[in-house]
């Protein structure tokens, strides 16, 4: 099995890239943006997973409408890494956008489970994990690389769609 992850060189979506074997990385640093995904796509084409791990606002879920229009009729998987800062339902000024951008993954993957398709579509929404990302957040992190197992298997479980992983100590209270 062959996997494609984007946003391989740091966080999470470095420790997949480390751990599955055939993983194949694009990354904004490897000249694999996923705001300019043409001249690089067919490559993650040929792919039997693709983990939609790397985060630039919107293009996380155009990243899903592209791969999921070429493999709507395969026996492929689309594994979207979500969070459950999505959940949160007034603007966080610290967070930005990145609940809203995230609320349209998690929408987008909903929506694609439910038509007629070849394509497995799962969505993963994940708590605050200890990444680069979140460096400048004091709060509890679940360890990425507990986080990384969870994923894996959920790739390898076929009747999983929708996980959430976060820890017990983490609920939006806004």
């Amino acid at each position: 099995m062959k996997v494609a992850i984007t946003g391989h060189l740091s966080g999470l979506g470095k420790e997949l890239y480390t751990r599955i074997p055939n993983s194949v990385g694009f990354d904004k640093g490897s000249h694999h943006d996923i705001k300019d995904p043409d001249p690089w796509i067919e490559s993650l084409l040929s792919c039997d997973v693709f983990i939609n791990n790397a985060y630039d606002g919107f293009h996380q879920v155009n990243m899903l409408e592209k791969v999921f229009l070429k493999w709507m009729n395969e026996n492929k998987t689309i594994i979207n890494i979500s969070s459950t800062a999505s959940e949160i339902k007034h603007i966080n000024y610290q967070m930005g956008f990145y609940p809203i951008h995230k609320k349209a993954l998690d929408e987008a993957c909903m929506r694609l489970q439910h038509i007629e398709k070849k394509c497995r579509v799962v969505n993963i929404k994940i708590g605050w994990m200890d990444t680069p990302m979140t460096e400048g957040f004091d709060t509890a992190k679940l360890p990425v690389d507990n986080v990384a197992t969870k994923i894996i298997n959920v790739m390898n479980d076929k009747d999983i769609t929708s996980i959430t992983i976060e820890g017990p100590w983490q609920k939006w209270d806004y």
